[in-house]
């Protein structure tokens, strides 16, 4: 694809370089000099110095000839007029980044009129993941492939009969493989001998629904009472704090910033905000956050966050989670024992990923870390592996066929299984071997 992104920030580049290991043509438009040598030292993409808000750069660069326009910079209303313009001149596909909570329900209101296609804020989509992770703790991500009949779901086991065994003798329910292992920074298609270790992120891969029953045998459940205390009243702290509002949480606020406190207070209705310092031991138990059953660090700062849930964890809060916009951050936030770590760039990356889709590929979803991808493929007639004995089909080592759904049946499928025209497949693949795998499903 022919892919467009306004902005060289952190999220414009992150995106950038995802977007072009995927193999897109990316064109980059950046205003700041300084932004503009970095990225085009780092990157093999088109940088341009200039505004994404000016028709006439955007007409000589031939937008009306791009597949997808992103506008990612660190102004709101720059995007979306970005974003309106790039639509107005010809781009298929459109989306605007909104970062400010307070802006977010106005830009949704005025994508219509703007003629935006989508409007995405990495800070809406991490507040979404952190209640997911609350509805299910210890559940990292959660997605359905082939119309809900696949689940594919991702655990961090820390307790468990399963660790120190080989996999080949851990009894799992029935139609469900353990189809990847993250450790550190290690990524596994695990065999039969391999072990689970404490502190693995095990993604697991089944015919149904076993969210429940998982829970029960990791022990992940919430212990009471649901109190979630969230550090820092930021864009996604605010998105958060308004999302579990809507649900059987009892949430807590802390800031430090006065004017921040009382702006939380006239937008959040049911939330209690507190005035004081979460990176501060003495304050988080003078302030009576030691009952709470998860604590969620949400500054605008990394290593405040970092700090903040490891004192969380230090106090003996149950589930500790911490946003990190650095992503080389997160493999010292594992090793630290933070449960889970939220990375806005990585979650909205991943949502334009799915806007990249080719005809085969019907869903894919970026796993932690971005190390690794779940993947679901039609089969179609022509297709390279069509016919295939499974065995035989030369898929790339880091790559597994997790499940087929055939008829409207789902299997595991065996090296003896045949992949047949028609067949829905689901693939776990390491990143580094995406785009073989997905050459596999085009046509011979």
């Amino acid at each position: 694809m022919n892919i467009f992104i306004m902005g060289a920030g952190q999220v414009g580049t992150h995106l950038a370089r995802i977007l072009t290991e995927e193999g897109h043509d990316v064109t980059v438009v950046e205003i700041n000099p300084e932004k503009v040598r970095n990225l085009d030292f780092a990157l093999d993409v088109r940088v341009v110095e200039g505004s994404g808000t000016s028709s006439v750069l955007l007409r000589e660069l031939g937008v009306d000839r791009c597949d997808l326009f992103v506008s990612t910079s660190g102004h709101d209303e720059a995007n979306l007029v970005a974003a309106s313009l790039a639509k107005k001149l010809g781009a298929k596909k459109t989306v605007a980044r909104i970062g400010q909570h307070a802006y977010y329900d106005d830009a949704l209101e005025l994508a219509s009129a703007f003629h935006v296609d989508r409007i995405l804020s990495p800070q809406e989509l991490t507040a979404r993941q952190a209640v997911s992770y609350l509805e299910h703790p210890g559940l990292v991500t959660l997605d359905d492939f082939a119309g809900g009949l696949v689940h594919a779901f991702s655990f961090q086991i820390d307790e468990s009969p399963w660790l120190d065994k080989p996999i080949s003798q851990i009894q799992l329910p029935e139609h469900t493989l353990i189809g990847l292992i993250m450790r550190g920074n290690d990524t596994i298609i695990p065999r039969g001998d391999d072990q689970i270790r404490r502190g693995d992120l095990v993604t697991f891969v089944g015919k149904s629904h076993k969210i429940l029953a998982f829970e029960d045998l990791l022990k992940k459940k919430l212990a009471r009472p649901n109190t979630v205390t969230i550090a820092g009243a930021s864009s996604v702290g605010l998105f958060i704090a308004q999302k579990l509002e809507k649900h059987r949480f009892s949430v807590k606020l802390v800031e430090r910033d006065i004017g921040r406190c009382e702006e939380a207070s006239r937008l959040l209705s049911k939330t209690e905000v507190i005035n004081s310092d979460a990176t501060s031991m003495e304050s988080l138990k003078a302030d009576g956050l030691l009952n709470s059953s998860v604590f969620i660090a949400a500054t605008d700062k990394d290593d405040r966050n970092i700090l903040a849930a490891l004192l969380g964890k230090e106090l003996g809060i149950a589930h500790c989670l911490a946003v990190v916009r650095q992503p080389d951050f997160t493999v010292l936030t594992g090793r630290l024992g933070v449960d889970h770590t939220l990375i806005p760039r990585a979650i909205f990356s991943a949502h334009i990923l799915d806007m990249t889709l080719s005809p085969e590929c019907l869903a894919r979803s970026v796993l932690e870390k971005e190390q690794a991808e779940i993947m679901e493929f039609v089969v179609r007639d022509g297709a390279r592996i069509s016919g295939q004995i499974l065995a035989n089909a030369g898929f790339p080592r880091g790559s597994l066929m997790a499940a087929i759904v055939r008829q409207n049946k789902v299997f595991i499928p065996t090296g003896k299984d045949s992949i047949l025209p028609r067949d829905r497949v689901v693939m776990i693949a390491r990143s580094a071997v995406v785009q073989d795998v997905l050459r596999m499903f085009t046509s011979s």
